[in-house]
């Protein structure tokens, strides 16, 4: 009886193997979990800095499509007022 009794407290080699496999892959996978967040975290900061950029030049691009039409405007205008000044005048 006592030895069927100690015998309860061995664990079988294959079973410690197991579990050392298991520890193992679940340290690996926390591992590239916790690298895997850090390049997101790295890539977000990344996003972060380059969204001022982006809106310096979204304004510059808007500025610079909306120049020509304002220019087109002003000559459209001075072409209206010159014939309005020809028809006053004579």
């Amino acid at each position: 009886m006592k030895a069927t009794l100690g015998k309860s407290f061995v664990k079988d080699p294959q079973v410690v193997a197991i579990e050392e496999l298991a520890r193992n892959t679940l340290e690996a996978a926390i591992r590239t979990i916790h690298t895997d967040f850090k390049g997101a975290v790295d890539a977000i900061g990344s996003i972060r800095l380059e969204t001022p950029q982006i809106d310096d030049l979204s304004n510059y691009v808007a500025a610079t499509v909306d120049e020509p039409n304002t220019a087109t405007g002003e000559m459209a205008h001075n072409g209206i007022e010159a014939n309005i000044g020809k028809a006053a005048n004579g």
